[in-house]
C-alpha cells in the first residue's frame, strides 16, 4: 500500500509544487508589503467606512485593523488561500478516482492483486500527504516568514487557522472522493462540486447582506471557515469542527463504500 501511495504522490508532484509555491509566494508578498500597508491604514479605514456595512461584512472586511494577523485574515486567508486550497483539493481528489476511470488507467490498479479498498485508501492518503505539505508551506510558513521581517504574529492563532483550514480541506476532499466515486468523468465531478461551492458562497454572501436571510449562513461551508476571527481574536467556532469533521468522515467512508461496490468499465 505504501508503494501505491508513493505512485499517487509522484503523479501529482508537479501540481503540488506549483500550488505550494504559489501559496508561499503570496505569504511572502503580504509579509513584505505589510509596513507600507500599515502606513496607509488610515486611507483604508476611510474607504471601508464609506461603503455599506453589509457588503464589507460579506467580504470579511467589516472591521479594520493595523494588526498583521487581522490584515492577512481578511485579505490572504479570507479569500486567496481558500481559493487555492479548493482548486488543489478538488483537482487532486477528482483525478484520484474519476480521472483514473476516465483515462482507463484505473484498470491497471484494479488488475493488481490488492483489494479495491486498498486502492481507494492509498489514493486518499496520498491526497492527505499532499494536503499536509501544502498546509505547512502555505499556513505554518507564516511564522518563520514573519520572523524574518520582525513582524509580531501569534503562533497560537496560526495553529488554530491551520486546524480549521485543514478540516475545511478534509471536508472538501471527503465530498470530492464521494462524488468522484459516483462518476466516471472529471467534468461531471467538477460541475457538481463547482456548482455546490458557488451556491454555498452565494448563500454566505446573501446571509451577510440581508438580515432576512441571515439563518441561511448555516448552510454554507464558508460561514464555518472564519479566518478573520481566528487570526484577530484567536476564537474558534466549535460548530466548524463538528461540521467539517462530520462531512469529512461521512464523505470519505461513503466514497469508499461506493467505490468498492460500483461497476467500473476497464
Amino acid at each position: 500500500m505504501f508503494e501505491l501511495i508513493k505512485i499517487s504522490i509522484r503523479q501529482r508532484r508537479t501540481a503540488l509544487v506549483a500550488y505550494s509555491l504559489g501559496g508561499l509566494a503570496m505569504i511572502w508578498l503580504y509579509v513584505s508589503i505589510f509596513p507600507s500597508m500599515q502606513a496607509q491604514i488610515g486611507d483604508y479605514t476611510k474607504l471601508i467606512e464609506s461603503m455599506p456595512k453589509g457588503l464589507m461584512k460579506a467580504f470579511g472586511a467589516a472591521t479594520v485593523t493595523n494588526n498583521f494577523e487581522g490584515l492577512i485574515g481578511t485579505k490572504l486567508f479570507g479569500f486567496i488561500w481558500p481559493l487555492i486550497m479548493l482548486f488543489m483539493t478538488v483537482s487532486f481528489s477528482c483525478s484520484a478516482i474519476a480521472g483514473e476511470i476516465e483515462k482507463t488507467t484505473m484498470g491497471l490498479w484494479l488488475s493488481s492483486p490488492i483489494s479495491r479498498l486498498k486502492i481507494y485508501w492509498s489514493k486518499y492518503f496520498a491526497v492527505l500527504i499532499a494536503l499536509a505539505i501544502f498546509m505547512v508551506l502555505t499556513v505554518l510558513a507564516v511564522l518563520p516568514m514573519a520572523g524574518l521581517y520582525n513582524i509580531d504574529v501569534s503562533s497560537k492563532h496560526i495553529f488554530l487557522l491551520s486546524i480549521v483550514g485543514g478540516l475545511f480541506a478534509l471536508a472538501i476532499i471527503g465530498v470530492t472522493f464521494l462524488v468522484s466515486s459516483l462518476f466516471s468523468e472529471k467534468s461531471r465531478v467538477y460541475a457538481a462540486l463547482g456548482g455546490g461551492l458557488v451556491i454555498m458562497y452565494a448563500i454566505n454572501l446573501l446571509a451577510a447582506l440581508s438580515d432576512k436571510f441571515a439563518d441561511l449562513k448555516y448552510l454554507s461551508f464558508f460561514y464555518y471557515y472564519n479566518s478573520d476571527a481566528l487570526l484577530s481574536g484567536g476564537s474558534i467556532n466549535r460548530a466548524s469542527l463538528l461540521v467539517f469533521g462530520l462531512t469529512a468522515l461521512i464523505g470519505t467512508v461513503a466514497g469508499a463504500i461506493v467505490f468498492r461496490r460500483r461497476d467500473i468499465s476497464i
